[in-house]
C-alpha cells in the first residue's frame, strides 16, 4: 500500500484528523470496491427546459436534446447529471416549467438527474480549460473518470453551437465504455461504488 493522500510534504492541521500526543492520527480512505467508472455531467442547462415549457411537448423526450441523451443511455447505459440554471433570462425561469412531467422525471431518475448549477449564464464564467494532452494523461491509473460538457453547444441558435456535439458525446461515452468504465452517480455509495 502506498499513501498518496495526504501527499508527501503536505502540512496538516487538526481538521485533518485527531490530535494525539506528539502528532495527528489520520485516516486513509480506501476505495475498497473500486472499478473503472465515469460520471457524465452537462453544465449550464436551461435551453431544454425553456424549449419544453414553450412547446408543451407530450413527452420530455420529444425535445431533441433529452432524446439524444436517452438514446445514449439506451446504447451504452450512460447516466447523466444536468447542472441547471434557474433562468435563461427574461424569457424563462424554473417556476414556469410545467409540473406535468414529474412522472417522466421520476421514471427516468435511474439514469437522468438534475442538479442546481447557478442562477444564470451571465455574467461571464471564469472557467479555465485544460489542454487535451492533460486530459488524456494519468488514464492507466484513473479509476474514476468525469466526463463533462455544456448544454449550449447543442442548440443551433447559440453563438458557439457545435453541430456535431451529439457525435462528440457518443465518441466520449464509447471510449470509456470500451475501456470498461461503468456509468455511476457519485452520490450513490462511495463515488458510485458500493459502500
Amino acid at each position: 500500500m502506498r499513501i498518496s493522500e495526504p501527499f508527501h510534504g503536505a502540512v496538516l492541521n487538526r481538521r485533518h484528523g485527531t490530535e494525539v500526543d506528539g502528532g495527528l492520527r489520520i485516516c486513509v480512505v480506501w476505495d475498497r470496491h473500486s472499478f473503472p467508472r465515469y460520471r457524465f455531467s452537462i453544465d449550464d442547462n436551461s435551453f431544454f427546459l425553456r424549449d419544453i415549457a414553450q412547446k408543451q411537448y407530450g413527452s420530455l423526450f420529444d425535445c431533441f436534446y433529452l432524446k439524444l441523451l436517452r438514446d445514449l443511455h439506451a446504447k451504452y447505459g450512460a447516466r447523466f447529471v444536468l447542472n441547471i440554471y434557474y433562468t435563461t433570462g427574461a424569457d424563462f425561469s424554473l417556476p414556469a416549467f410545467p409540473d406535468r412531467y414529474k412522472g417522466e422525471w421520476k421514471d427516468n431518475a435511474d439514469w437522468l438527474r438534475l442538479a442546481f448549477h447557478a442562477h444564470a449564464n451571465e455574467p461571464a464564467r471564469p472557467y479555465q480549460y485544460a489542454s487535451p494532452a492533460t486530459l488524456i494523461a494519468d488514464s492507466n491509473r484513473a479509476e474514476i473518470m468525469d466526463l463533462f460538457t455544456h448544454e449550449q453547444y447543442f442548440w443551433p441558435f447559440y453563438s458557439n453551437h457545435l453541430p456535431d456535439h451529439g457525435e462528440r458525446l457518443d465518441t466520449a461515452i464509447r471510449w470509456v465504455t470500451e475501456r470498461g468504465y461503468k456509468p455511476v452517480f457519485y452520490h450513490e455509495g462511495f463515488l458510485g461504488a458500493p459502500a
